[in-house]
Parts: C-alpha cells; structure tokens; sequence
C-alpha cells in the first residue's frame, strides 16, 4: 500500500480508481467491510483500491477542546488498513479550507477530478462537505 499526504501529491491516471471514504477510527468490523467492498470491486474491475481518510478527524477540528479517544493510533490504522488490501492511502489534511467544500464541489473537484472514482463504497452514515450536506444518496 502507498500513502500519500494530501490530495495534491495524488497519482493520476490510475486504472478504475474504486474510492472508500472515512475516518476508519479503529479500522472495526464494519470498516474492514467497507475497505475489503472497495478492494473487491477494484479487483473485480482490475482496478485500484483506494481509501481516504482525514487528520485530525473531523471532529477534533470542530471540537479543539474535546478530547478524542481513538481505537488506533494513526501507524496502527495505516497497518489494519493495509491488511485489507487497499492499494492507495490518502490522508487528507482536514483543516478550515478543506471544511467549507460544498458538496458537488467535493464530488467534482476531489472525487471525479484529482481521484476519478469510477465506484466509491461508503457506511450507511457517511456525510461529507460543508455542513454534511452530502451522503451516499446524493453521490
């Protein structure tokens, strides 16, 4: 697996880029499912297995003062999420510019353009974009 540092440094042209999208706090059960979903249809199509997660995790951008308790350091989530098979890594940096991206400009702008999933799998809670205006139905 290879781990990238933010959008920008992220390959393209990658053969059917299929996306999963989450914080992955712990890389539980259903995470795994969700990454393993996204690894089988990536292989399915030969294609390429790719995850996005975030730091901080959201949450500790809006709350600065609450702590946080995570399941898993961030090395240890790396290694969980390596063990499903995801092929690329992109940690975001989640910070104010980042928070206020509407959500058809996410979809545009990060999903289609700089990544361009051809499939992304997402949990049954998934919001994203400013103000959590996004979700799977709207993708």
């Amino acid at each position: 697996m290879k781990v990238i540092q933010g959008l920008d440094e992220f390959p393209v042209d990658l053969a059917y880029p299929v996306l999963t999208i989450g914080n992955f706090d712990g890389v539980h059960i259903a995470h795994r499912r969700i990454l393993s979903e996204a690894v089988s249809i990536a292989r399915h199509n030969d294609g390429t297995a790719v995850a996005m997660t975030f730091w901080p995790h959201p949450a500790q951008f809006f709350a600065p003062g609450h702590k946080l308790y995570y399941l898993a350091d961030e090395q240890t989530k790396q290694q969980l999420i390596v063990q499903t098979g995801i092929d690329f890594l992109v940690i975001v940096p989640f910070d104010r510019r980042f928070s206020e991206i509407e959500s058809g400009d996410f979809v545009r702008t990060v999903l289609l353009e700089t990544i361009g999933a051809r499939e992304i799998v997402v949990g049954f809670n998934f919001s994203f974009g400013k103000g959590k205006m996004g979700n799977a139905r709207f993708l």
